[in-house]
């Protein structure tokens, strides 16, 4: 079966579509002219780039669902802290309990 494809509450930003366009003619995956085809398709039939990528077959649609890397550390970082705030709770009811 197709996969199904929802439409955003609102529409994502069109630099978000441009930098796959880039990152495919960097890795060679796409030539200038077929970017360009790419976005005059895009246009005119009302789709975004990256839609028409997809359709076309230049991104897989794990490329296309795959979740923006933001900053790595911050959800170590987070369960680092989270650890540490526990190992505190639980030397403070050790003492409080020892009193």
């Amino acid at each position: 079966p197709a996969p199904e494809v929802r439409a955003p509450e609102a529409p994502p930003p069109a630099s978000r579509h441009e930098d796959k366009l880039q990152r495919l003619l960097r890795s060679g995956r796409l030539s200038a002219q077929e970017a360009e085809q790419v976005r005059v398709e895009a246009r005119g039939r009302g789709l975004s780039p990256g839609e028409v990528l997809l359709d076309r077959g230049f991104l897989t649609l794990a490329e296309w669902t795959e979740p923006r890397r933001a900053a790595g550390w911050g959800t170590a970082a987070a369960v680092a802290l989270a650890l540490l705030g526990l190992a505190l709770l639980g030397f403070a009811l050790l003492w409080v309990l020892a009193r």
